[in-house]
């Protein structure tokens, strides 16, 4: 209690920069979700460690390069997913309900329910390398997740996914057909961002991570003017996350960073 009697002081001392990132660092400190470190080698050694290996013997090949036989590697995985979990604040606070688009094969998912969160993802089978998608398929059974199988097309609303979430996520998006000709404009965006929020809590948060196409184009025009409107937070120029203040993410990947 004297602790958090010195951060209110604070607030009469100094900027409200400084305050903030105080404020945040106390709250991270006093209601972390694991009172063990989370780490790599720790997230392998609760998985079933017979399964694990005869998943990575069969999967994996030499020399991977960016195709998805990459993500035999589970500590270089649970590595970048831990920190990203960690910028997004899950490992303090309490428990959220977690809808993560484009689910993979359920990294990030599987680091958040090992911090107590109660994880949902969503992605699709068809069309997908069969190897990837039976590869996806073992590693959430490993992982012990659970999923919903569902293309997200435009104009056409998410199927039932039971109660509402507190923080959807969908990183590197590939259903706006970055690609393609056709990718999503702000009509498409529209759509299917009413549709999302119409099933999060109040208050809840949505991140996007959005793929760059043609000529390194990442929206179309108008796209990120809507964003902005529905008060999207730009985190360079190919993360938007809704529902947080100004400049939160980043006093807290600074946060993550120095301890």
């Amino acid at each position: 209690m004297d602790f958090l009697h010195k951060i209110k002081k604070l607030k009469t001392v100094c900027d409200p920069e400084t305050y903030s990132k105080a404020k945040l660092k106390v709250v991270r400190r006093l209601s972390r979700r694991s009172s063990k470190p989370l780490t790599p080698e720790f997230l392998v050694s609760q998985l079933n460690a017979e399964k694990a290996r005869e998943i990575r013997s069969r999967y994996g090949i030499a020399n991977p390069g960016i195709d998805w036989p990459k993500y035999v590697e589970f500590e270089r995985w649970f590595s970048k997913y831990i920190l990203r979990a960690k910028d997004l604040g899950l490992d303090f606070g309490p428990a959220k309900r977690i809808l993560d688009i484009g689910s993979g094969a359920g990294f990030f998912l599987y680091v958040c329910r090992k911090l107590g969160h109660d994880c949902l993802g969503l992605d699709f089978l068809e069309g997908q390398d069969p190897g990837a998608a039976k590869f996806y398929t073992e590693t959430f059974a490993l992982f012990g997740l659970e999923r919903v199988i569902w293309r997200i097309k435009p104009f056409v609303a998410l199927p039932d996914l039971g109660a509402p979430f507190d923080l959807v996520t969908a990183f590197m998006i590939c259903f706006d057909d970055h690609f393609e000709p056709h990718r999503w404009k702000r009509a498409e965006w529209e759509f299917f961002m009413d549709d999302l929020q119409s099933r999060m809590h109040p208050g809840g948060q949505i991140r996007l991570e959005l793929n760059p196409g043609p000529g390194n184009q990442i929206f179309h025009t108008g796209v990120r003017e809507l964003f902005e409107e529905r008060g999207g937070i730009f985190d360079g120029s190919a993360y938007v996350t809704f529902g947080v203040e100004k400049d939160y993410h980043r006093r807290l990947r600074r946060i993550v960073r120095t301890t």
